[in-house]
């Protein structure tokens, strides 16, 4: 994933990997796999993304991952099937694929998934916009020109 593509908010996924935190001058620490929102960018020769806030936690670019979407995911933000005719897409319903309707940080936000790929609809008027990562739906659908806020935590709601 390239530090472009990332934004302050973002979803990620990161661990199995080392961070770094601000305890005794950037101790290192051991990361569990996890999902977490991106709190700042660090741009210079090494490219560092604080993960956490307390303690804060940077770990490098290169171990942050977007997360993919897929069904599952689609269930955890919420995503319920609806009919085509109400998508919000020109052409509704005339198209292929299947539309999923989700409330999200008080939008409503429809996805419709076609195969294995994934188009992100913003209005009936609006060309569809194609999505890959979880990101990709923050970044597209902006509130206060701030990436969409999605509670990290739901990826968490199964763990036990």
């Amino acid at each position: 994933m390239a530090i472009n593509n990332l934004q302050i908010g973002d979803l990620v996924l990161t661990g199995f990997c080392y961070g770094y935190t601000n305890i005794n001058n950037g101790e290192i620490c051991k990361l569990p796999l996890m999902v977490t929102e991106v709190k700042n960018i660090i741009k210079d020769k090494v490219s560092l993304c604080k993960v956490i806030n307390m303690p804060e936690t940077y770990v490098d670019i290169n171990d942050i991952h977007g997360i993919p979407l897929n069904q599952y995911i689609l269930d955890l933000l919420g995503f319920k099937v609806i009919d085509k005719n109400n998508a919000l897409r020109p052409g509704a319903p005339n198209f292929n694929g299947t539309v999923y309707e989700a409330q999200i940080n008080g939008l409503k936000i429809h996805i419709i998934k076609d195969n294995n790929s994934y188009e992100l609809c913003r209005s009936k008027a609006a060309p569809t916009i194609p999505v890959n990562y979880v990101h990709d739906i923050q970044n597209s659908m902006k509130i206060d020109g701030k990436p969409l806020k999605i509670n990290y935590m739901l990826f968490y709601q199964d763990a036990k």
